[in-house]
């Protein structure tokens, strides 16, 4: 395995490189390293609601604490299925992990334990709170009609995140679609999502400075006057400092490899590159 490690260069006009190297001779990640590296990677819910509300009630069923192999016994669903559930389950913050065991968190614990209709209410507060599925509805309460075809909600998520596929993108949409129906929020037909009227009152006084963040933000553009109103540009602003990071895979053992190293950090730094590399 291959152990990566990082050099960080001062570049002219206040840039950082950061330059992360794999070098090939080290020693690898320990399997609990690699655990902890996988458990950050952080997704939007894949199952549909009565898969994540089985999964809560099968680890409540065990005293709040069981093992992923005894939630799968239980619900009787393929492995895949229930590492969706419990992911979702994760994610909107009514179950964690720890160690090799899901816990009910104290939300989920309230959850669990609450009639149908306090169940909704509980989830349907999660869910406005939750801010991909918070950004998505705030589009569909601006849509002709209150209503967003499926195809338009799976594109809203490759808008923010840039990731997922096509097929992972509409799995997506529809755990959002079952979710948001469940707790009163929308309406999921066949091809579209419409907000519901009870929907919208959720909304009401919730604006997107409130709830966005800087990763589901998205751009406006600032007004345009004179020459770029002209041209239809929007002006840019451009930070002090910016990081850029190159992956590069270096043998150390190979001293021709290094050297090569040192050239392109004389580069980077804007420094001859004809001086010698030692």
């Amino acid at each position: 395995m291959r152990t990566p490690f990082f050099i960080e260069i001062g570049l002219p006009k206040g840039f950082y490189c950061r330059l992360i190297f794999i070098s090939q001779s080290g020693i690898g990640l320990s399997a609990e390293e690699e655990s902890i590296g996988r458990s950050k990677k952080v997704g939007l819910p894949l199952a549909p609601i009565d898969l994540i509300v089985s999964t809560v009630n099968s680890i409540r069923a065990k005293g709040g604490r069981c093992s992923f192999d005894i939630i799968k016994t239980t619900i009787g669903k393929s492995e895949g299925m229930i590492k969706w559930a419990t992911s979702a389950a994760s994610e909107l913050g009514l179950v964690s992990l720890e160690g090799e065991n899901y816990t009910l968190t104290p939300l989920g614990d309230k959850f669990a334990a609450a009639t149908g209709p306090e169940m909704r209410q509980i989830l349907r507060e999660i869910v406005l709170k939750y801010e991909p599925y918070h950004t998505v509805l705030l589009r569909l309460r601006n849509a002709p009609n209150r209503t967003l075809t499926k195809s338009d909600v799976s594109k809203a998520w490759y808008d923010l995140y840039k990731s997922g596929t096509d097929s992972t993108r509409q799995t997506y949409t529809g755990s959002f679609a079952s979710i948001c129906e469940w707790c009163g929020i929308i309406e999921n037909r066949k091809k579209t999502v419409v907000l519901t009227d009870e929907g919208t009152t959720f909304l009401e006084g919730i604006t997107p400075s409130q709830q966005l963040t800087t990763l589901t933000r998205e751009a406006t553009t600032p007004p345009q006057s004179g020459a770029n109103a002209n041209k239809g540009e929007s002006p840019i602003s451009v930070p002090v400092t910016a990081s850029i990071s190159i992956n590069i895979s270096l043998d150390t053992k190979e001293e021709n490899a290094v050297k090569n190293l040192l050239r392109i950090i004389k580069v980077l730094r804007g420094e001859s590159e004809t001086s010698s590399p030692d």
